[in-house]
């Protein structure tokens, strides 16, 4: 859960082959490359620190792993890192689980408590303590100074494979979840489609379905985010001087309107892959695999994938980049609507390379 230095972050991007993630849900690891999820970051911190219970819950595909561990995971891990310098304790601690496939998966959350103590306040987690979750849960706030933030995600499929009456892991989640702790808040992220599945513990968790938050598929300005930001932070982390590359407007608008459609084509490679529904906005999964498709065929027909700034001038020169100039007015590939992505220029547009803008707050309830 340790936050990269700024060399390390230099280091991992190096080893980064595109700005897109694809189908991979984002990790905590990641969380440079995360954008247009800023506000829900916000959002569900905020009811996570208010809340003992709250049930983060959408439809599958709506990015929810994503938001937790590169959005919310790193926001508040940062936030712990920095009350260590200056208080000499966390003063709060994020942890999210979702292994619940193992055989005892109380065994390995109580595990992932100590590890995260154990990455950001070494000097607390000497002898952690052992025994039921809610005894566990129940000594760690007096050693780090603060809340225990536990992060439930995947819930759905706990009940997959531990959803037998009398299973030892729901009789002892149970307890903690009903434990009226005011220094232990949990999230629970569950599939829309499995909601009802938390009628197993509604009648032993009092207050359990009190805060439901929904969240939603990206709307237009998180997705352009999404596209734009990555690409500013691959400018000044990977590329090397010259090989910058920048999106045109109208392939932003060209893919945005696509996707929003449900269906985005890549004309030149002769394909074009279809969108799974979604109410409304635009599916967050769907929109990085269309990225990274854009992404790969640009990046093969300039013959530069890969090309970072620690490489030799040499090595530089040993493969020729397509560039702009007066016997190549463009000198790129077409992608969505023949908008091309175009290299050897600085990106121009109006964000910052290493923070996202902060859009307006909005009120969101389930």
């Amino acid at each position: 859960m340790s936050a990269p230095s700024p060399e390390a972050v230099v280091g991992l991007a190096a080893t980064r082959r595109t700005p897109y993630q694809g189908l991979v849900p984002y990790s905590e690891s990641d969380a440079d490359w995360f954008f247009g999820r800023h506000e829900w970051c916000e959002v569900i911190a905020d009811h996570l620190r208010a809340y003992r219970i709250t049930v983060l819950y959408g439809t599958s595909g709506v990015g929810k792993s994503s938001v937790l561990r590169a959005g919310l995971l790193r926001r508040l891990a940062d936030e712990a890192r920095s009350n260590v310098a200056d208080y000499g304790a966390p003063r709060l601690l994020p942890v999210v689980f979702s292994a619940w496939s193992l055989d005892d998966p109380m065994a390995a959350m109580k595990e992932a408590i100590a590890s995260a103590v154990r990455e950001l306040a070494p000097e607390h987690a000497a002898d952690p303590p052992s025994g039921p979750l809610t005894g566990v849960l129940e000594v760690w706030p007096a050693r780090i100074e603060g809340p225990v933030l536990v992060v439930l995600d995947q819930f759905e499929e706990l009940f997959l494979y531990h959803g037998r009456t009398g299973d030892f892991a729901l009789d002892e989640l149970a307890a903690a979840l009903r434990r009226r702790d005011p220094a232990v808040h949990f999230l629970i992220s569950i599939r829309e489609d499995s909601l009802a599945l938390l009628d197993r513990f509604k009648g032993h968790v009092p207050g359990l379905l009190d805060h439901l938050l929904r969240i939603d598929h990206l709307d237009r300005d998180a997705a352009q985010e999404a596209i734009e930001l990555p690409l500013l932070r691959w400018n000044s982390l990977v590329a090397a001087p010259g090989a910058e590359v920048e999106a045109e407007p109208a392939l932003v608008e060209a893919v945005l309107d696509q996707v929003t459609a449900g269906r985005v084509s890549l004309a030149e490679a002769g394909t074009s892959a279809a969108a799974p529904p979604a109410e409304q906005g635009i599916v967050a999964p769907y929109l990085q695999l269309v990225l990274a498709r854009l992404w790969d065929e640009e990046r093969r027909d300039l013959g530069c994938c890969g090309r970072g700034r620690d490489e030799s001038a040499s090595s530089r020169d040993a493969q020729p980049t397509r560039r702009r100039g007066p016997d190549r007015p463009d000198a790129s590939r077409r992608g969505a609507r023949g908008a091309p992505l175009r290299t050897n220029r600085m990106w121009p547009g109006r964000y910052s390379a290493t923070s996202s803008p902060r859009p307006g707050r909005r009120s969101r309830s389930g």
